[in-house]
């Protein structure tokens, strides 16, 4: 980035005094923009510790608009409860290995991670480079061995592979969703050697490309080879009270069936556990938004409160909230020994406190039709700032593009927030999935969203695309439901499945699986 376009002269704490360093005023869509330069002038990896898993997603939405190339990913947490007898769902698994295995191999990383996931336990960071297998053409495979340790690293066998994790063996044929990679692998074998390497689409099965080389790795977080599970048992009987033959999933490891929920014992499959913060390199570079660190608390109180509701049961005893998790007081101590900045959407009192100086852009926001006149107004008003507009999708973009040239106005229709620096038009158009916008007065700068002036619909916010599931699979799924369950609606959220009934809809008997909610809230399902 051209130096006149480093909108603040802020020091970075180094990583050989660990100290932190507080930035105020930072209002609007300021956090990614400060964190977007922070990028570009510290050399070493950097982990960005939210509040929220909706800030996290938020950040790294500013992100891919200030710094395209920023390469930063998230570190999601389970999805889940503390201690619930769901699994999540393995492409966030894939995604969370891929992401420890980089930082564990010494990668430069940046990765955004919302606080209460620092207190889960995570694997030592030598079993995910020590689990992980390099696979070349013409490299020597035996398949028997190579689908045991496949069952072995968490791989689950299955007819078709559809979904990271899976793997799938046809004749001579072996297909495999390697944890990490973008695409499944087809191995094709020639007597006891890899004859090619071929990238598939899921859901055609049609071949899309050759590659020389793959890696594998685990796709759970812990082994499951007859070591892990003796190893298990052993510890599962010395960290829990009572009669493990009465535990569920005391039976289920022992009979080499992995149970949902078994992420909350991951520490009876290790000597040791690590933290996110382990990971982490010692020239890393914190950066934690707001109240981040506040969040350890209440995501303890949550452990705490979940355990308390849960420790009763006999058929599944579940590991206290020490063992299970890290407490927050264990992340700050962590988190101390890095070089930290501290971002504040307030002032700040400290005399050695700096500020980024940015205002908000809300000039229209709470009108509910904004009319012509106040918009161009607004928009030609102060005449010395340069004013970005963005819209929230390429279709949105032409659409205020046509209004704005039949208000006489002909805005300069830009990719991004570099290009917009460089430019020197004083009405710029781009595409970008903001939030809110901001005014940096030093630079006459300004960035406002299309949606604040009224010129943009809201836009709903989807969490991670997951691959579509595999409807034979969702029936086998629910002839393991018991009436009283608790289930997962991947638009509903979580209810409790109260079995199945017949409904007559349109003069047809079809039958509905009826799920309840809050304040006795029915949702019926087709079969």
């Amino acid at each position: 980035m051209n130096r006149k376009h480093s909108f603040f002269q802020l020091p970075i704490p180094s990583a050989r005094v660990p100290t932190c360093i507080h930035w105020g005023q930072l209002y609007g869509c300021a956090h990614g923009l400060a964190i977007s330069q922070v990028i570009e002038k510290h050399n070493g990896p950097i982990c960005i510790v939210t509040d929220s898993t909706s800030t996290a997603d938020r950040l790294k939405r500013e992100l891919d608009f200030f710094s395209p190339n920023n390469l930063a990913r998230r570190f999601f947490d389970y999805e889940t409860l503390p201690y619930d007898v769901f699994s999540p769902p393995q492409d966030l698994l894939s995604e969370r290995l891929s992401t420890l295995y980089q930082l564990a191999i010494g990668a430069r990383e940046i990765v955004i991670v919302n606080a209460q996931a620092l207190l889960a336990r995570l694997p030592p960071a030598d079993f995910v480079s020590t689990h992980s297998m390099i696979l070349q053409n013409d490299q020597r495979l035996d398949g028997k061995t190579f689908r045991e340790r496949l069952v072995n690293h968490g791989y689950l066998h299955v007819e078709q592979v559809l979904d990271p994790g899976d793997f799938a063996v046809r004749g001579s044929l072996i297909d495999i969703y390697p944890t990490g990679a973008e695409c499944p692998i087809r191995i094709d074998l020639f007597d006891e050697e890899i004859e090619q390497l071929r990238t598939f689409d899921p859901h055609t099965q049609i071949s899309t490309g050759t590659v020389k080389e793959i890696r594998i790795l685990p796709a759970k977080e812990f082994p499951f080879d007859a070591d892990a599970i003796s190893d298990f048992r052993t510890r599962h009987r010395h960290q829990i009270s009572g009669d493990p033959g009465k535990s569920t999933v005391y039976r289920n490891i022992s009979e080499a069936q992995l149970p949902a929920g078994i992420e909350y014992y991951l520490p009876l499959f290790f000597d040791s556990t690590f933290s996110l913060l382990d990971y982490l390199h010692k020239n890393t570079l914190i950066i934690y938004v707001d109240d981040a660190l506040a969040s350890l608390d209440s995501g303890w109180t949550l452990i705490q409160d979940r355990h308390e509701q849960l420790r009763q049961d006999v058929e599944r005893p579940i590991l206290s909230p020490e063992i299970a998790f890290w407490s927050p007081a264990q992340i700050r101590i962590g988190i101390e020994k890095f070089p930290r900045i501290a971002l504040n959407s307030h002032e700040l009192e400290k005399p050695n406190d700096r500020y980024f100086n940015a205002g908000t852009a809300h000039p229209l926001s709470a009108v509910s039709n904004v009319s012509e006149d106040a918009l161009s107004r607004w928009i030609t008003s102060d005449k010395e700032f340069r004013t970005l507009l963005v819209a929230s999708s390429p279709g949105r973009r032409e659409v205020i593009y046509q209004l704005l040239q039949g208000r006489g106005l002909t805005p300069t229709l830009l990719k991004n927030w570099n290009e917009f620096l460089v430019s020197n038009d004083s009405l710029c158009l781009a595409v970008g999935d903001l939030e809110t916008g901001l005014v940096l007065p030093e630079s006459k700068l300004r960035l406002v969203t299309a949606e604040q002036l009224g010129m943009d619909r809201p836009r709903q916010r989807t969490r991670r695309r997951r691959p579509a599931r595999d409807p034979d699979a969702i029936v086998r799924e629910l002839t393991d439901l018991r009436v009283g369950a608790p289930v997962v609606h991947e638009e509903h959220g979580i209810g409790r499945y109260l079995g199945l009934v017949s409904l007559e809809i349109n003069e047809v008997l079809t039958e509905f699986l009826m799920l309840e909610y809050a304040e006795s809230a029915k949702l019926y399902i087709p079969v």
